[in-house]
């Protein structure tokens, strides 16, 4: 895909959805942050906030960039490239993210970094495949998106 065809795929996608979705992955990472903190400040002091917080980002990172994949990649003929691209992505950024750190960062390792990816990633699983599901939002002419032969 040229770089041209994705800037327009990407201006093209419906004015809210990604902003929408993006706001709620971003504020259901935080609520379970909140949660998640004070565990992680209590086992393991400011080494387990940092942890937590890099697992945290990590894995919102990887939704978010699933979630423009979902976004770009919405026309019908191309729902199994979203899909892929997507599925690449909010998978394979945490799970290499968690193994560069947990080798390359002792302390952080120390800090059980890969509990905390295991916390993270289902939570943000979750959200950004509700907020990627065709029929998640509502066009502006105010019926429903089209639904993908797929899903």
């Amino acid at each position: 895909m040229e770089v041209d065809e994705f800037t327009n795929r990407l201006v093209r996608m419906p004015r809210r959805r990604l902003p929408a979705g993006a706001a709620f992955l971003v504020g259901a990472t935080l609520l379970v942050f909140g949660g998640v903190a004070p565990v992680a400040h209590s086992v393991g002091g400011g080494a387990g906030l940092v942890a937590a917080g890099t697992a945290a980002v990590v894995c919102l990172s990887g939704a978010l960039l699933a979630l423009v994949a979902s976004g770009v990649f919405c026309d019908p003929g191309r729902v199994l490239s979203g899909f892929l691209v997507g599925t690449t992505l909010r998978t394979g950024v945490p799970l290499c993210a968690a193994l560069v750190v947990q080798v390359a960062v002792p302390v952080l390792a120390d800090a059980h970094v890969l509990v905390y990816f295991l916390a993270f990633y289902p939570v943000t699983l979750f959200v950004e495949t509700l907020v990627s599901l065709p029929g998640a939002y509502r066009s502006e002419q105010g019926g429903e998106l089209p639904r993908s032969p797929v899903l």
